[in-house]
């Protein structure tokens, strides 16, 4: 296992939980927070979210075949957080002509910091995943 292939499980991990993020996002945009509010809407997200996060992560190491080494999955976990907040950046800003404010702006707020909270959990969770198969 080299360099690349951390990188490869990051950016695979990245990938994945933005679609299903994307997925979710939007039917807790229109469907949750005009009944709910942002952060009862973001609280009934945040669950599926981390369990996907779950099933992704075992899959990408698994996949990549990255060791149970905690300095190689935390530089996993970490490459994967940055490449998942310059998605959601990226997406902010093509949604909005306000660009880096209103992506600033709605991390700052309650339903925001519940939000950042469960994609630092996802750069996390490398370190306590296994790969399903035997010790991890």
């Amino acid at each position: 296992m080299n360099g690349l292939g951390l990188f490869k499980a990051a950016l695979a991990s990245a990938l994945a939980v933005f679609a299903f993020g994307f997925v979710f996002g939007t039917i807790r945009i229109f469907l949750l927070i005009p009944h709910i509010g942002p952060l009862a809407a973001v609280s009934v997200e945040l669950p599926f979210m981390l369990a996907i996060s779950v099933l992704v992560w075992r899959w990408a190491l698994r996949r990549f075949d990255i060791p149970a080494d905690m300095t190689k999955r935390l530089i996993a976990g970490l490459s994967a957080f940055i490449v998942l907040m310059a998605l959601e950046f990226g997406l902010s800003w093509m949604m909005s002509e306000a660009g880096p404010e209103r992506f600033i702006s709605e991390i700052i707020n309650p339903a925001g910091l519940l939000g950042l909270a469960g994609q630092i959990a996802f750069a996390l969770l490398p370190l306590i995943v296994g790969t399903g198969q035997g010790k991890a």
